[in-house]
């Protein structure tokens, strides 16, 4: 049960458990996987993409890079972060790239 003491918010060591798990789920769902590697092999899955605008796919268009491919091997592209995206699978690293 929360209560409220002076402004300042009081909780139980259940509550706080439960708010830190609720964080940790977030965050995994937002950044999935380690930060120094590619989720190209986890398949198409809810992550943070940013668009490389430096390298561009063989048809023409923009690629979609994983956040740890934008800390990575992206650290000198022009990128744009574009949030959090389901069903995404990274073009970093597979045969659509030009350039890198």
């Amino acid at each position: 049960m929360m209560k409220e003491t002076n402004d300042a918010e009081v909780l139980t060591l259940q509550e706080y458990i439960s708010r830190e798990r609720q964080l940790e789920i977030e965050a995994y769902e937002t950044l999935p996987g380690k930060f120094d590697e590619c989720t190209y092999n986890q398949g198409y899955i809810n992550q943070s993409v940013l668009i490389c605008r430096s390298c561009v796919k063989k048809d023409g268009n923009v690629a979609g890079v994983c956040y740890g491919c934008s800390i990575s091997c992206h650290t000198k592209c022009e990128l744009v972060e574009l949030f959090v995206k389901r069903s995404f699978r990274c073009d970093c690293g597979n045969s659509r790239f030009t350039s890198n």
